[in-house]
């Protein structure tokens, strides 16, 4: 980080107050229903002063993670990982480095996430949303991961793929309003594509399937062409 502004004082100026967007949503926790957050901050800042990149990754994150610590009550008590870090490009309208934490119960990933940005030049938090969850179904499967991954590759008789090469993920999804579902997600990409006839229109090179992974039900496939 260059400069004589350090990671403390940049942190020691990030407070609710200064935002010039936030709102809090809390249902629930009562013992009768679930509890359910969504926490939710903006701070706008010119475009301008996010074009040149003065913080590392790292810094960024630091900044980031602290800021998560400050304001996301149990975001130490809980496994959260980070999902995904990058320095996003929006051209005109500047940059941005971006984290996203999600909390894991075992290797099950839940519908707890905060998602923040920042200004890679000012240390700045541009927005940040927290999503508090109770988990309401179990994180074990029924449903084993070479199960789900056999069901998925029936999705897809027209090509061929490696089993031992197919990732699968557990997590816990709303895939419906307010129902949370545990699912395992498939990708298959195919590393050979069986013949085809080539006036069939309809030819797929993989895809994305989600799976109940209590029942086996394939909930959706996402095929890609």
């Amino acid at each position: 980080m260059s400069g004589d502004t350090t990671i403390g004082q940049i942190l020691k100026g990030l407070k609710f107050r200064e935002s010039s967007s936030y709102w809090k949503e809390v249902r629930g926790g009562n013992g009768t229903l679930p509890l359910n957050i969504i926490e939710c901050a903006i701070y706008l800042e010119s475009p301008d002063q996010s074009k040149i990149v003065r913080l590392t990754q790292l810094d960024a994150q630091q900044i980031a993670q602290q800021f998560a610590i400050d304001h996301y009550k149990t975001f130490i008590e809980k496994n959260f990982q980070l999902i995904y870090a990058e320095l996003i490009d929006h051209g005109d309208g500047g940059q941005e480095y971006l984290f996203i934490w999600r909390e894991f119960i075992q290797s099950t990933g839940t519908p707890n996430i905060v998602q923040i940005s920042l200004n890679p030049e000012s240390g700045k938090i541009i927005s940040y949303i927290g999503i508090q969850r109770d988990i309401e179904v179990s994180v074990l499967p029924i449903v084993t991961k070479d199960e789900a991954i056999h069901i998925a590759v029936d999705c897809f008789p027209e090509i061929f793929v490696q089993y031992e090469s197919i990732p699968a993920h557990l997590s816990i999804e709303y895939t419906t309003p307010g129902t949370q579902v545990l699912i395992w997600t498939v990708i298959i990409e195919p590393k050979m594509i069986q013949p085809f006839d080539i006036n069939q229109i309809e030819y797929y090179h993989g895809g994305i399937v989600i799976i109940d992974a209590q029942t086996g039900r394939v909930i959706s496939i996402d095929k890609w062409r």
